[in-house]
């Protein structure tokens, strides 16, 4: 029998959860469905239901999973109301690293508010496309840090989070075109770049949406917003969160000049 690797039984869990009917499952239905499968195949090794486990509690954000109970897992997530449901030893770190008075699930309930009809909300525009994962976090440091001082004002509607993969599920337009709706949902756009800052091709669209509807933009430097503009690397080194730090944007290719012996990366 050819050896099996933790890879194998990652894939294993992916193909399993996929196959699931439904919207959520257990542990134990995800290992007896690793059974049949097994089953299927001639394979009769055991299913080791502690593997299984940790394989979700470490992979639970690329599996697009995230934990209800001890035991009951939901289909789909995002990286920002999946760090704040399942993973709130993390916001909790940033929390406490920043001394902000606020807890993960204060933080995950005014998350969620924006995805409610409710009269104040602010569009949240950020970049998304080039790194979905490490903006989401980034844009996560950077709410854990409003929540104290904007809570009470209004809610964030968050298409990193509300629309998570959209255009990788159907396409950018229609992606493009559900955020267009939000904004107009909204009181007003806040644009959490930094003054100055170059923002993406998406949002040159949102406040193209929001300008021609006479939707006012904020920036979260604003006094009446944050007041200041968080180091969102370092606090997030500082938390733990260092590998999605060193995530690059766009791969950059390698150029070895015939004349010389020395490597030049590509800016």
């Amino acid at each position: 029998m050819p050896a099996y690797s933790t890879l194998d039984l990652i894939y294993e869990v992916y193909e399993a959860i996929a196959s699931m009917t439904f919207f959520s499952f257990t542990l134990s239905e995800l290992v007896e469905r690793m059974k049949g499968n097994r089953e299927k195949r001639g394979d009769n090794r055991r299913v080791s239901r502690a593997s299984v486990d940790r394989i979700l509690n470490k992979l639970w954000l690329p599996l697009d999973i995230h934990k209800v109970s001890a035991e009951r897992w939901e289909k789909g997530t995002s990286p920002m109301r999946g760090l704040t449901r399942v993973k709130p030893d993390i916001v909790e770190k940033v929390i406490r690293s920043q001394g902000i008075r606020a807890t993960p699930m204060e933080i995950d309930h005014w998350i969620g508010l924006g995805e409610e009809p409710i009269a104040t909300r602010a569009y949240i525009c950020y970049p998304y496309r080039s790194n979905p994962l490490k903006h989401s976090i980034e844009l996560l440091v950077l709410l854990i840090h409003l929540y104290p001082k904007a809570n009470d004002s209004f809610a964030p509607a968050t298409p990193h989070e509300m629309y998570w993969d959209l255009e990788g599920r159907i396409s950018r337009e229609i992606a493009m075109n559900e955020c267009r709706k939000l904004i107009l949902e909204c009181k007003f756009l806040l644009n959490c770049q930094r003054r100055g800052e170059e923002p993406s091709s998406g949002m040159k669209r949102d406040m193209e949406v929001a300008r021609a509807n006479n939707i006012p933009i904020k920036y979260i430097e604003d006094e009446d917003m944050l007041g200041y503009y968080p180091d969102v690397n370092s606090i997030m080194v500082k938390s733990d969160l260092s590998q999605f730090v060193a995530i690059s944007e766009t791969p950059k290719p390698i150029i070895i000049a015939a004349t010389s012996k020395s490597t030049n990366k590509s800016r």
